[in-house]
């Protein structure tokens, strides 16, 4: 079986070493969900934040990435630490730093935390970041002023951690899922969802301490909310904001 993975995420040693799965890693999303559509892969561990670009490619989710055994994670809108006292209205006119259109935790969350202090059809000044490293390093070298940084990229880098200050959470986004194309064969969902199932996960550098089975009632929940920010946004194609002029207050 062919297996695309997000760079962003990294892949457990012990399922890139597996004798079922050949993986290849992309950094462009976009691309690897073309691969997807395409059939050029049969499988993809990818942000939940795909889900609304799946419209019309036939998937099943078949596993779910943990960290601290839940499937549930926590992405915090950080600013510096020196930085002067400010309200969410404030950051949603303020340089957000991101990943790409499909992150859960730096593109999705903070659209969904500053859904209120946002206009209908307006959108969120958004500069682009490498990856979660970098997002937390443009906070806190103010090549942005705030970033929603998962918590576990937090947790890898204490001394940049320190240096910011959480003026919100959201706690309750879904881990990045193990997602199928509806043309796998049934005895290929049940190899690769075992391997993922049964992967053990070693080495503090990982994301993930395992893999479990998917959390419907959290995916759901995190549908729901991702339909609410496209229908306010007005976002188009792929999650990206319609574009318009925007004014950003720096602080």
């Amino acid at each position: 079986m062919r297996l695309a993975y997000d760079d962003n995420l990294g892949l457990p040693a012990a399922i890139a070493s597996s004798w079922a799965i050949e993986s290849t890693a992309f950094h462009d999303v976009g691309r690897m969900l073309g691969a997807f559509e395409r059939g050029d892969v049969d499988a993809c561990f990818a942000p939940a934040g795909i889900l609304g670009s799946l419209a019309g490619i036939g998937h099943t989710l078949i596993a779910q990435g943990t960290a601290r055994g839940s499937t549930t994670l926590a992405s915090k809108l950080v600013v510096r630490a020196d930085a002067p006292e400010v309200t969410l209205d404030i950051l949603a006119t303020s340089a957000i730093g991101f990943i790409n259109e499909y992150c859960t935790t730096s593109y999705w969350a903070p659209m969904i935390t500053l859904i209120e202090e946002v206009p209908a059809g307006g959108a969120l000044p958004f500069r682009a970041c490498t990856g979660f490293d970098d997002l937390l390093a443009a906070v806190v070298e103010g090549r942005v002023d705030v970033g929603m940084v998962w918590d576990r990229v937090l947790a890898r880098h204490p001394a940049e951690a320190v240096r910011t200050r959480a003026v919100a959470v959201d706690a309750d986004l879904p881990g990045p899922l193990v997602y199928a194309r509806g043309d796998l064969s049934a005895a290929e969902a049940r190899v690769l969802r075992r391997t993922f199932l049964d992967a053990r996960v070693e080495g503090a550098a990982s994301f993930f301490d395992g893999f479990a089975e998917p959390d419907d009632e959290c995916v759901t929940h995190f549908a729901r909310r991702m339909a609410a920010v496209r229908s306010h946004y007005k976002l188009g194609p792929l999650g990206r904001a319609v574009p318009q002029r925007q004014r950003v207050a720096r602080f």
